[in-house]
């Protein structure tokens, strides 16, 4: 019974421990697709904070701040672009 229940345990860690890295590697992917492109629209505003770090540096970051910095840099650059677009409406 003790080698069915160990067996159990092992299975549901290690496909724990693979969701957990999936889930890394995707965080990781979508840091590297979006920060030059943020840094590039944002290193001149008040957002350039996010920038502080190097990308690899943020990459080396636990899941909880890297979904934190996506989250917050995508807001960022939204923010952005609606305060470019206005300005632009209202200079035409």
């Amino acid at each position: 019974m003790r080698l069915l229940w160990d067996h159990r345990n092992n299975l549901l860690h290690e496909s724990d421990n693979i969701v957990a890295q999936q889930e890394l590697d995707n965080l990781n992917r979508q840091i590297r697709q979006i920060y030059f492109l943020a840094r590039g629209e944002l290193q001149y505003t008040e957002d350039c904070y996010l920038f502080q770090l190097s990308m690899n540096q943020v990459i080396s970051k636990d899941g909880r701040y890297k979904k934190e910095w996506l989250i917050t840099t995508r807001i960022a650059l939204m923010a952005h672009k609606g305060r470019l677009g206005r300005a632009t409406r209202e200079n035409s």
